[in-house]
C-alpha cells in the first residue's frame, strides 16, 4: 500500500502516543540500571551498551517532543516517521543484543518490546516487514559471528552460566522481567483498547436497536394511517361511483328524448315535405282545369 493512502486508526494512533510515551521511561529505566550494575557489581559491562541505550533514550526523548507536531502536520508522515524509528531502533537492539552475548542469552527477547504491537500500528505490509527484518538482522549477526568475522563477546563465559553465579541469575531475572513487564503492560493497553472497542460497539447496536425500534414504531404509525386513507378513498371512490352512475343514467334519459325529439322533428320535416308536394301537385291541377 502507498504511503499516501494509508489510513491511521485511532487505536493505531493510540498504540504509537502509549509507545512515545512509555519509551523513555523503559530505555531511562534501563539505563539506570545498567549505571547501577556498572558501578555495584562485578559484571564485566562494557561501555559501549551503556552507549547505545543512551543514544535510544535521546531518541525517544526527541520523539516524545517531535510526536505532537506531525501528529499536527500529517498522520502520515507521523506513521512513516514511526517506521523508521523502528527500523532504527531494531538495528542498535541488535547491536546491543551482540555486546551482551547474542543468541547465548535471554537478550534477543528484547525484540519482543518492538514486534509486539505492531500489528496494531502498521499496515500488514509494513509489519511483516518489520518482523522480517528482525529475523534478517538476528540471522546475519549470528551468521558473522559465526563466519568469525565478529568476535564472539560474552557478558557473561560459559562458566558462569550457571544457576550458583548469583550476578548471572539476578540479570537474567531482571531481564526476563522486564521483557514480561512490558508484554503484560502492551496487553493491557490491547485490552484497554479491546475494551473500548467493545463498549463502542454495544453503543453502536443499542443506538442501532433504538433506530430500529423507532423506525418500526413509525412505520405501524404510517401504516395505520394508509389504512384510513385507504378506507377513506374506498368510501370516496364508492361514492364518486354512484354519483357517476347516476350522472350515466341521466345523460342516457337525456340522450333518448333527445334521439326522440330527433326523430319526431325528421318526421315532421318529412311529413312538411309530402304536404308541400302535395300542395304542389294540386296547383298544377287547378291550373289545368
Amino acid at each position: 500500500m502507498h504511503s499516501n493512502n494509508i489510513i491511521v486508526s485511532s487505536e493505531a494512533l493510540t498504540m504509537i502516543q502509549a509507545d512515545i510515551k512509555r519509551l523513555p521511561q523503559l530505555t531511562g529505566g534501563f539505563a539506570l540500571l545498567m549505571i547501577i550494575i556498572k558501578l555495584f557489581s562485578k559484571i564485566p559491562l562494557p561501555n559501549i551498551i551503556l552507549l547505545i541505550v543512551s543514544i535510544i533514550f535521546l531518541f525517544n526523548i526527541f520523539n516524545l517532543f517531535l510526536f505532537p507536531r506531525l501528529k499536527k502536520k500529517n498522520i502520515n508522515i507521523l506513521l512513516n516517521y514511526y517506521f523508521g524509528f523502528k527500523l532504527f531502533e531494531i538495528s542498535w537492539l541488535t547491536i546491543l543484543i551482540y555486546f551482551t552475548g547474542g543468541i547465548s542469552w535471554i537478550v534477543p527477547l528484547f525484540y519482543s518490546f518492538i514486534i509486539v504491537n505492531i500489528f496494531w500500528v502498521f499496515p500488514k505490509n509494513k509489519a511483516v516487514f518489520l518482523i522480517g527484518y528482525c529475523n534478517l538482522i538476528l540471522i546475519f549477526l549470528i551468521l558473522l559471528q559465526y563466519f568469525k568475522i565478529l568476535p564472539d563477546f560474552y557478558l557473561f563465559s560459559p562458566e558462569d552460566k550457571n544457576l550458583q553465579n548469583l550476578s548471572y541469575v539476578s540479570l537474567t531475572i531482571i531481564a526476563g522481567v522486564a521483557v514480561l513487564i512490558y508484554l503484560g503492560y502492551s496487553s493491557n493497553i490491547f485490552y484497554k483498547l479491546l475494551q473500548a472497542k467493545i463498549i463502542n460497539l454495544k453503543k453502536t447496536r443499542e443506538k442501532f436497536e433504538e433506530t430500529k425500534r423507532n423506525l418500526e414504531a413509525e412505520i405501524r404509525k404510517r401504516t395505520r394511517e394508509l389504512l384510513q386513507e385507504k378506507k377513506k378513498l374506498e368510501i370516496i371512490v364508492r361514492e364518486r361511483t354512484k354519483e357517476l352512475e347516476t350522472r350515466r343514467k341521466i345523460v342516457q334519459e337525456r340522450v333518448k328524448e333527445l334521439e326522440k325529439s330527433h326523430r319526431l322533428a325528421v318526421a315532421r320535416e318529412l311529413r312538411m315535405s309530402e304536404l308541400k308536394e302535395e300542395l304542389e301537385n294540386f296547383k298544377k291541377l287547378t291550373k289545368k282545369s
